[in-house]
């Protein structure tokens, strides 16, 4: 079994322990009396998901390595100040646990500015929305050209641009 945790003042063993491969952190595990004070979360290579409420209540939290991370679950990222995210290239889908994609995967994350697609090979679907249709003020999506992530900002009216 893999730990996930934090880089930081509390101990990796303070982490729940990952279970059948995917990530489960819940609001009774050892750090969540410290939410307030996690800026860095480090995902290690091997998780390969990330379960709802993963990312919840985090009001300091600034940086978030994503590592090989292929599917992100609904609710998993929650009431964080988190200001850019990247998405890995290992991302292959967002969804409820069917592998159709579920709405809202990041919530109430207002200072998100940046949300990055780095492989370009995710899958959003047409009737897919990340934010339950309430995104960051300003919010700029970025991805490579004709990509999902392209179709998801021009549906949505959110910012796009173009990586390579």
């Amino acid at each position: 079994e893999t730990p996930f945790y934090r880089s930081g003042n509390i101990d990796r063993n303070a982490w729940n322990q990952l279970q059948s491969a995917f990530l489960t952190l819940q609001a009774e595990a050892p750090w969540y009396p410290f939410r307030n004070e996690i800026h860095t979360v480090i995902v290690e290579d091997g998780i390969t998901a990330l379960n709802r409420a993963v990312l919840v209540n985090m009001p300091n939290l600034q940086y978030v390595d994503m590592g090989s991370v292929e599917k992100i679950y609904a609710g998993a990222i929650e009431n964080c100040g988190i200001g850019h995210l990247d998405l890995p290239d290992t991302l292959v889908h967002v969804h409820n646990g069917s592998e159709k994609i579920d709405d809202g995967i990041i919530l109430g994350c207002d200072n998100l500015e940046e949300l990055k697609f780095l492989g370009g090979n995710e899958n959003i679907w047409p009737n897919f929305d990340l934010f339950e249709h309430n995104y960051p003020r300003n919010l700029t999506i970025y991805g490579h050209p004709g990509s999902t992530a392209e179709q998801y900002a021009q549906r949505a009216g959110i910012p796009f641009e173009k990586i390579q």
